[in-house]
This record gives structure tokens, sequence and C-alpha cells, in this order.
């Protein structure tokens, strides 16, 4: 009988926690991995418009500034994949540099901003190099 109040009690705190705490948590995952899927749709654009700049930059941006974490890698890599072909498969075009590298910057601000990133960090910035 005891054991049972205490596995009710228990589960009782681990289940009022999550109702706290744990929608939060879970909506900042969420964002995190909305973003990492973001910068990995672009990637697949890049690869398939051959701006491969771009992606080495979208690659150092993510290795960079993000927690070494398979999961975030994983999300990365399928939605490039998905994107890549999808781009392909609907036969898009590519959009103009201009446009894109705007997209870019729109998805790294929301990548800094799911992260908390003290600024937004720019593709320049991240790379080091130039081409």
């Amino acid at each position: 009988m005891r054991h049972s109040i205490i596995t009710f009690t228990l589960l009782s705190g681990i289940v009022l926690s999550q109702a706290l705490f744990g929608e939060t948590a879970l909506t900042g995952a969420s964002e995190q991995n909305s973003a990492v899927a973001r910068l990995g749709e672009l990637n697949g654009v890049a690869l398939q418009c051959k701006y491969f700049k771009k992606t080495r930059e979208i690659k150092e941006m993510l290795i960079l500034h993000l927690p070494k974490q398979r999961a975030y890698g994983v999300i990365f890599d399928d939605e490039s994949n998905r994107s890549f072909i999808d781009f392909m498969q609907n036969r898009r075009s590519c959009p103009e540099s201009d446009l894109f590298s705007q997209s870019l910057e729109t998805a790294y601000a929301a990548l800094a901003k799911a992260f908390s990133l003290t600024a937004t960090p720019s593709p320049q910035e991240s790379a080091g190099a130039t081409d």
C-alpha cells in the first residue's frame, strides 16, 4: 500500500511538472528543430541550384553556433534530402541569388532566436574566409 502511495505521488509530481513546464520546453525544442529544418530546406535548394558557397555557409553556421547534438544533424540532413528531391521532382526554378540570400538571413535570424544566440550570426562572420 505504501509503495502505491509513493508511486502515485511521484507520478502526480511528474504529470504536474509536465503540465507546468513541459509545454515551454517542447515549444523551445520545436522552435529549434524548425530553425534547423528550415536551414536544411534551404541547403537542399542551394545544392540543387549549385549555390555551393551558400551550402558551405549554412553548414558552417550550424557547426559554429549550435550544440553538438546528433538530432540536429539528422533533422538538417533529412530536410536537405527532402528539399533537394522535392525541388527536382517539382521542376522548381532556382531563386535569384539576392532573394535566396534574404531567405538565408531570415533563417539565420530564426536560428539565433531559437537558440538564444546573442546576435544574429552572419554568413560572412561564420564562414571566415570568402571565395
